[in-house]
């Protein structure tokens, strides 16, 4: 998780965009904290906080419903927002 973040990161710092959060579902969020033990991911020395919110679990699964101009979409392990 932490790779695909650095990765994520770098393609939007190229196009002069920021991340401003992390939104991990809470299976990835616990094992990101644990591993890791932290609650931010640092990039080109800005804090982008890590966060588990909003997500539902139906049926043993956890996902999160982002209403989009494309329609709803469901998510199952992260998403992020940008400044």
């Amino acid at each position: 998780m932490y790779q695909l973040m650095n990765k994520i990161c770098s393609v939007h710092y190229k196009r002069g965009e920021r991340v401003k959060e992390f939104n991990l579902s809470p299976f990835y969020y616990e094992t990101y904290v644990r591993k890791f033990k932290h609650t931010h991911f640092t990039y080109r020395g800005g804090i982008v906080p890590i966060v588990s919110e909003g997500w539902t679990v139906l049926d043993g699964y956890d996902y999160l419903e982002l209403k989009t101009t494309t329609g709803v979409q469901y998510v199952q392990n992260f998403t992020y927002k940008l400044q």
